[in-house]
């Protein structure tokens, strides 16, 4: 071990902020890395004044192999946001992991990296965070062959929507972690993804799908009365009598609630 590593693991331990067990738990998973991955490491300890030194301790060996070896844009910057997050107890090392393992899988897609990637590393929230994980573990779940792109602003400075993914079939798909505990705004995300489709010149509105996957989705009934609504309304010539199919995804039951 570097002794300027050594240096840091100490005074991080006479900090309080490692254990001894911690410290010694580092010790032996350096000792357990390639050459390459062990450097990485170093680095993260070193760059990240030993905060990084919790995040290695805590990671199991397949996780921290993992953000060890991903595969992105900024993957630098990702991996020492990823130890401050921990350390300042915004993100657990399990979200550290998952969303390492999910955007491995999803590099090469456009907007991957301005998108939950930099949303992931710049975010001082844990809703943020927990944000990007959804975002990535969404699209890894709809598969990377089956996404155009990410991360999709729609009219320039004045931004009418956001989408977060968009699938090669045109469909547009809205990533939320809770969805429908206000009526009023689930009425405006629908309508704002809504115009963002009718505005955005490469997508489509009419015979299209707008897909809203949350992890949980609140007061069902309500959700279903908004999506009714808004599928009549599209229907009338302001619409251009454009035909949309809104479907709304409860993810950790596995069902559609609303369509």
């Amino acid at each position: 071990m570097p002794e300027e590593t050594r240096g840091t693991l100490l005074r991080a331990h006479d900090d309080g902020d490692l254990s001894a067990s911690e410290t010694a738990t580092v010790a032996r998973k350096l000792d357990g890395l390639s050459t390459t991955d062990k450097q990485r490491a170093v680095d993260l300890i070193e760059e990240t004044d030993g905060s990084g030194a919790e995040l290695v301790a805590e990671l199991d060996d397949d996780a921290l192999q993992r953000v060890l070896n991903l595969d992105i844009d900024a993957v630098d910057e990702f991996r020492t946001a990823a130890a401050r997050h921990v350390d300042a107890g915004n993100a657990d090392p399990d979200d550290v992991a998952k969303f390492a393992r999910h955007a491995d899988n999803l590099e090469g897609i456009e907007g991957l990296n301005s998108g939950p990637v930099d949303k992931f590393v710049n975010t001082g929230k844990k809703s943020g965070i927990q944000g990007a994980v959804r975002e990535v573990e969404v699209a890894d779940d709809i598969g990377a062959e089956n996404i155009d792109r990410m991360n999709i602003e729609v009219g320039g400075k004045s931004e009418i929507a956001e989408f977060d993914i968009k699938r090669t079939d045109g469909s547009v798909v809205e990533v939320k972690k809770t969805f429908g505990s206000d009526k009023r705004n689930v009425f405006d995300e629908i309508e704002t993804q809504l115009d963002g489709m009718r505005e955005h010149p490469d997508t489509v509105l009419d015979g299209n799908q707008l897909v809203i996957r949350a992890d949980e989705v609140r007061n069902t009934d309500s959700v279903q009365d908004v999506v009714d609504y808004w599928e009549n309304e599209l229907s009338k010539d302001k619409w251009g009598n454009a035909n949309v199919d809104i479907r709304v995804i409860e993810d950790s039951a596995g069902k559609v609630v609303a369509d």
